[in-house]
């Protein structure tokens, strides 16, 4: 999904579209340490785990949770210097219901000066961010019939730790997610 140069031009948005979602977004908070990156967000009642999701000009959007995120906060200790880092998290419940995303906020740690989205009219010299990870592929994706049943499976995604499931049933209905949260295999 392609994304703005700068999460200030436009509202990015890592979930599918139309994914359903539920009560209020929690509060999010970014803010530099001592060589890392806090990020805290309010907590949501009855919310599972949390998904936690960074944004930069070069890399676009990361996950930067395993899957299992059940705290309130997270430490971003491999952010690199001079990078302007967005971030954005949601909770998740049991099934398939989820918050809305919270709000966009954005931190660096001190250092070179950061990429910037926008051409300058006089370009500095700077380094080219180094990605901190490599982007996930998407897989393919292959649906057959079965007797009573359509069976689904893709390709395997290297690195990935877990996969999401939706299938969307109508316009009324929307997106809908078949898998628990725990979907580590790809069949």
């Amino acid at each position: 999904m392609p994304h703005p140069a700068h999460p200030s031009a436009r509202q990015p948005d890592p979930r599918p579209d139309n994914v359903p979602v539920s009560k209020e977004a929690p509060v999010l908070t970014a803010a530099a340490g001592e060589g890392v990156i806090n990020v805290s967000w309010s907590g949501v009642t009855d919310a599972n785990r949390y998904e936690l999701w960074a944004w930069t000009t070069g890399n676009g959007w990361f996950r930067l949770d395993d899957g299992n995120l059940t705290a309130t906060s997270y430490t971003h200790s491999d952010a690199l210097a001079g990078i302007i880092y967005w971030y954005s998290v949601r909770g998740i419940f049991a099934g398939s219901d989820a918050t809305e995303w919270s709000e966009y906020k954005s931190a660096a740690l001190p250092g070179s000066q950061p990429a910037t989205a926008t051409p300058t009219p006089t370009p500095a010299a700077t380094a080219t961010p180094t990605p901190t990870r490599s982007p996930l592929s998407a897989p393919s994706l292959i649906a057959q019939p079965g007797s009573n049943v359509i069976n689904v499976t893709w390709t395997a995604v290297p690195s990935a730790v877990q996969y999401e499931l939706y299938v969307w049933w109508s316009a009324d209905v929307d997106w809908v997610r078949l898998d628990d949260g725990n979907l580590t295999t790809n069949a």
